[in-house]
């Protein structure tokens, strides 16, 4: 059977005139977002009254020899949460960062990064 195929969340640019976020559904096969260390996740957890999630994202590297764990964030039911943003020194895979969620039903993600400041 082949590996799983992580789900690429799309990156979405904020601005002042506001941005409807688009939403991924969590999927069992984990995700990955590109990495411009600004990046933030909103993880939605639609789930009430009962079941919280936890995100778990890969730090992969070592710092003298002893491995950086990985993140877990645990998102309570029916509750949004705003992660981030990410180091690229510790959260970079080839670019990317690579997360996974447990439960995955009703749960919805999106990424964001800081649009521009200029006029």
């Amino acid at each position: 059977m082949p590996d799983p195929v992580p789900v690429a969340i799309p990156v979405q640019t904020s601005s002042r005139a506001g941005v409807a976020l688009t939403q991924t559904a969590a999927s069992a096969d984990g995700h990955t977002v590109i990495n411009a260390g600004s990046d933030v996740m909103i993880v939605v957890n639609n789930v009430v009254p009962v079941a919280s999630t936890t995100l778990t994202i890969e730090a992969g590297i070592s710092v003298d020899g002893l491995v950086v764990p990985d993140k877990t964030v645990v998102v309570a039911a029916g509750k949004i949460a705003v992660i981030g943003p990410f180091p690229k020194s510790v959260y970079n895979q080839a670019g990317l960062i690579e997360f996974t969620l447990t439960p995955i039903t009703s749960v919805f993600l999106s990424a964001i990064v800081p649009g521009s400041t200029g006029y």
